[in-house]
Order: C-alpha cells, then structure tokens, then sequence
C-alpha cells in the first residue's frame, strides 16, 4: 500500500489525474474490510472501513477497475449489493422513461 501511495502521489498534477478526482477503493480477500484512498487538498487520505456483519458485495465488472457514481459508491460503503439494486422512477409522468 505505502508503495502504490508514493507511486500515485508522484504523478503530474498538469493533466486529468483519477487519484485527484476520485477515490481507490481496495478490498480485502474476506470482503469484510475495504480502504479508501483519495486525495484531500495538499495530500492523500487513507481511511478504512470494517463491516460489523456481513460482506461487501463488489458489483459486476469486466475490468480490473471501476468507476462508480458517487451514489452507488456510498450504498458499496454501507453494504448494499449494486447487483440486486433495483432503481425506482420518481416524478415521471411517463413510464418507462428513467
């Protein structure tokens, strides 16, 4: 971890930078415990979150990562499977139109 942070940390500020932008999320093997890596003002935030039960469940992807809204990125952190997430239309008169 110490080492993907300095590695991170290091990169130019000049173009579009993910780490600037968003957050890394690393999930352990037991899927109980994640971190969390962002960048806050004038450096990087490591914070750590541990289930009381249960496990996180890790929506479905093709790809080694991510990227998630920030929505769906705090019903991850509260333990809520994105898989079986069923999204409900509020204030539309028409259905079928989310």
């Amino acid at each position: 971890m110490n080492k993907l942070v300095e590695e991170k940390a290091g990169e130019s500020t000049q173009t579009p930078n993910p780490l600037r932008d968003g957050v890394f999320i690393f999930r352990n093997k037991s899927g109980d415990k994640v971190k969390l890596m962002y960048w806050q003002r004038n450096g990087l935030m490591v914070s750590y979150k541990r289930l009381k039960q249960g496990r996180f469940k890790w929506p479905k992807a093709s790809a080694d990562s991510l990227s998630l809204p920030r929505q769906d990125l705090e019903l991850l952190l509260d333990g809520i499977d994105l898989n079986k997430l069923k999204r409900v239309c509020r204030g539309r008169l028409r259905k079928n139109r989310c």
